[in-house]
């Protein structure tokens, strides 16, 4: 094994850079230098982070790589907040074999073929809020994120769960405050607010159960579908049912809002794909997957080492935290040809943005659906589209993508 030092050929001060503002705005120059002088590099600290393909696809697949559990990644400090001591109730944070018992609940739930049967309700949707929201168009633009891309995700969640019109509810803000407090450069406030917002999303589902429990829980949703198979071998107890619905809610509003803000901010950057996109709507798949490669929504993913290893030749000591560029790996040019460029037609490729492994992304087949019916809806409905101002980045650097996309659009 060959020993690594931090400052060695800059990459402290390269690392140092992604956390900056420039590195907010735009990470993926500071991840490509830093990737090119070390791809697994140890902060002052004993972190690890992971910028080449390979290497963090090895730590995906391999069970010596844990789940980031609440008493792992956080140390002593995991007692005093709730969005760290539920840690390993939530799926993500769970390895075998609770992991495996628990996902395996739910999986059949999320098959293609059954999420299938919400397409019409999908493309409903779609076609409602597109409607709202020209009708909040003042003439110059519309907020987009706001009118569509959090709407859209948030009510085809509710759908799955079983609450319609979940928009109203106050899950999307509760959802947004709880994984905003896992951002490695969240304020003390803003730690308190997703404790807060943990305990309540919580009691919301604990007390959604209860209520359709009482009732009698009939219907094809995923909370009837999990009190029809409570008691039973293979189901989940109310306490476990809890956490999975708040870990649909995590991950299936913010990852979906950040992919459709990603993607038609590039469709307005580049007038040529959304003309093509237009013209031949059976490349949207293979787009769809382009934009979740070129612009990730997860920057940054856990795992602690149970015993010592390497990575790249770099030795990894038990127990330490790994984290994981998934942006970086995304535009690794060992892999992909012309990285930074946009190719809507890119085959094969192998982003980890779903993940990889016994961790790969439940709802992946949804996110997917919801992306297709939505830009097949706007590529068919607008002949271009415009931004009417600069779209502004959402705070934090765990997670990428816009929070104000000021949008103009063209029939």
């Amino acid at each position: 094994m060959n020993e690594s030092s931090p400052s060695k050929d800059g990459a402290d001060e390269l690392f140092a850079s992604i956390f900056t503002e420039a590195g907010h705005d735009d990470p993926h120059d500071h991840w490509r230098r830093l990737r090119e002088v070390a791809p697994v590099h140890r902060t002052a600290e004993g972190v690890f982070y992971v910028s080449d393909h390979q290497a963090c696809q090895q730590v995906l697949r391999d069970p010596n790589f844990r789940a980031f559990g609440r008493n792992r990644l956080y140390g002593p400090q995991w007692k005093e907040h709730p969005i760290y001591y539920r840690l390993d109730e939530i799926l993500g944070g769970m390895d075998a074999p609770d992991h495996t018992r628990q996902r395996g609940a739910v999986a059949g739930f999320f098959k293609p073929r059954r999420l299938e049967k919400l397409r019409d309700r999908m493309e409903h949707i779609v076609e409602e809020l597109l409607a709202e929201m020209e009708n909040g168009f003042d003439g110059n633009s519309v907020d987009f994120v706001a009118r569509f891309a959090l709407p859209l995700p948030v009510n085809v969640v509710g759908e799955v769960v079983g609450v319609r019109s979940m928009m109203s509810t106050p899950v999307p803000d509760l959802a947004l405050h709880w994984t905003q407090g896992y951002d490695p450069a969240a304020s003390a406030e803003t730690l308190a607010r997703a404790d807060e917002a943990m305990d309540e999303l919580y009691a919301y589902f604990g007390d959604l159960i209860d209520q359709r429990e009482r009732a009698g829980a009939t219907g094809d949703d995923l909370i009837a579908h999990m009190l029809a198979t409570t008691g039973t071998p293979t189901g989940l107890s109310r306490a476990e049912m809890i956490p999975m619905l708040v870990t649909l809610c995590g991950g299936g509003f913010e990852t979906t809002t950040r992919l459709l803000t990603n993607a038609v901010v590039t469709l307005s950057r580049r007038p040529d794909l959304h003309a093509r996109l237009r013209a031949e709507p059976w490349l949207i798949p293979t787009a769809i997957e382009e934009f979740l490669r070129h612009d990730a929504t997860v920057q940054f993913l856990g795992r602690l080492v149970a015993e010592d290893t390497e990575l790249l030749g770099v030795p990894i000591p038990a127990g330490s935290p790994v984290n994981l560029s998934i942006i970086a790996a995304n535009r690794d040019p060992k892999v992909f040809v012309q990285p930074d460029e946009i190719d809507i037609e890119r085959k094969p490729n192998p982003h980890l943005t779903f993940i990889a492994g016994v961790h790969f992304c439940l709802g992946a087949h949804l996110a997917r659906m919801e992306a297709q019916v939505a830009l097949q809806a706007i590529t068919r409905r607008y002949a271009r589209l415009e931004l009417a101002g600069p779209p502004v980045q959402a705070p934090g650097f765990a997670m990428r993508g816009y929070a104000d996309v000021p949008l103009a659009y063209h029939r």
